[in-house]
């Protein structure tokens, strides 16, 4: 399945594959075009992260946003399901400890995360919502 995967190049720097990328106060701003838009992998010199969706996907056109040190992660995501549900995330860190979760609406939970693990996270999606905000912080 394809992904978009942001990625520190020994030769042509930081590169990305499957979107576009460009730095904005002090992020990396990606935009999937993989046309699934459900995995992202940033694969830096200083951190490894990788969010899988098992439903619902990245919302389109829209950025997602890494520091390099894994200590802010803000997304999008869309859904064709016009019913409330619940997306599952599948969250890699390399850089372990308290993350929490938080939408439009405010705190979605808070888990600890251990470097190299997957976890499981459940996101609440609201009824016929075009693009609901997520963001993660460490």
């Amino acid at each position: 399945m394809a992904a978009t995967i942001l990625a520190d190049d020994p030769i042509f720097g930081r590169f990305c594959f499957l979107g576009t990328w460009q730095p904005a106060n002090g992020t990396n701003q990606v935009i999937p075009l993989d046309g699934v838009r459900r995995r992202f992998h940033a694969m830096l010199n200083t951190s490894t992260l990788h969010m899988v969706l098992d439903n619902d996907r990245f919302a389109a056109n829209q950025p997602l946003s890494c520091t390099d040190d894994q200590s802010l992660l803000t997304f999008q995501m869309e859904s064709e399901v016009t019913t409330a549900h619940t997306a599952t995330l599948h969250l890699t860190v390399t850089m372990p400890g308290l993350y929490t979760i938080n939408n439009n609406h405010g705190l979605v939970t808070t888990t600890n995360l251990v470097a190299g693990q997957e976890a499981a996270i459940s996101l609440p999606m609201d009824a016929s919502a075009t693009a609901q905000p997520f963001t993660i912080t460490r």
